[in-house]
């Protein structure tokens, strides 16, 4: 396709992206890999995410995901009767409340943020709790909470606490049963396995990290193994391995639509999967 000057137009391109995860078993020392990594991912959250420029709200958003903690108001209002549907009614200035928050919101705050989020993640050890989903279902979230071993954080994020189920694979299959009619991406076999202890290894820190945040990290891991084996055999043996060796990148490619999702069904869709 050209323009009207008849200049080439490019509709899609693939894009080479990164996902980072950490193996808590392999970090020597975890508060200066957390300083290491925070600054990178404030900027992929709140900076450049991928390919795009990040906003204000776009940044306290992709902090909500990653922190799993509710940072924006959530619209007030009520379901309305009308026949036999419902309709939500907003209520309240919510575009004002969330003005404020954005304007209000640091990124001395944003920092702290992932800083906190990842001395959570990067525990050594069995998890306490296993990840289930994030759900705005209200129906769904008041049929989960009333089992003894489900956790509610933020509002929305579910979680499973093992150590407070006996009966493992009667719970997994009483669970899937529960969540048949809502929108949950787990199989039983998936669920039998989250109602079991797991150890904290290859924990996933994020994706859709572009290639110049992933070089910077690819960069850290060079040097910090570079001064590892300038070190003597007795001070290596102290530190047992490099800082980063416990850090790593996967590469994946997704399409790119610079001109927005102009007839994807024509040119076709790449992803992680």
């Amino acid at each position: 396709m050209t323009d009207r000057s008849g200049n080439d137009i490019q509709l899609t391109d693939n894009i080479d992206y990164f996902t980072l995860f950490v193996d808590p078993k392999f970090v020597p020392d975890k508060q200066r890999i957390i300083d290491l990594l925070t600054p990178i991912l404030y900027d992929h959250f709140c900076v450049t995410y991928g390919v795009e420029t990040v906003s204000q709200q776009e940044c306290i958003q992709h902090l909500e995901s990653f922190t799993r903690q509710d940072l924006l108001p959530t619209q007030p209002g009520q379901f309305v009767s009308s026949g036999e549907y419902l309709f939500y009614v907003a209520s309240g200035d919510y575009t004002a409340q969330i003005q404020e928050v954005v304007d209000n919101f640091t990124s001395e705050r944003a920092i702290a943020l992932i800083k906190q989020r990842l001395d959570q993640l990067i525990q050594v050890g069995i998890k306490e709790l296993n990840y289930l989903g994030f759900t705005e279902d209200e129906d769904a979230l008041t049929a989960l909470s009333a089992l003894p071993y489900i956790v509610i954080e933020g509002e929305h994020f579910v979680y499973i606490r093992p150590a407070a189920i006996q009966n493992k694979d009667q719970e997994a299959a009483r669970l899937a049963q529960l969540l048949t009619p809502y929108e949950f991406d787990v199989t039983l076999d998936k669920l039998k396995a989250l109602v079991r202890p797991q150890e904290n290894r290859y924990v996933k820190i994020t994706d859709t990290l572009n290639a110049k945040l992933a070089d910077r990290i690819l960069r850290a891991k060079r040097e910090a193994l570079d001064t590892y084996q300038s070190l003597s055999a007795v001070e290596q043996a102290k530190l047992k391995m490099p800082l980063l060796h416990g850090v790593g990148l996967e590469n994946y490619q997704e399409r790119y639509y610079p001109h927005g999702n102009f007839a994807p069904h024509i040119l076709g869709y790449v992803d992680k999967d």
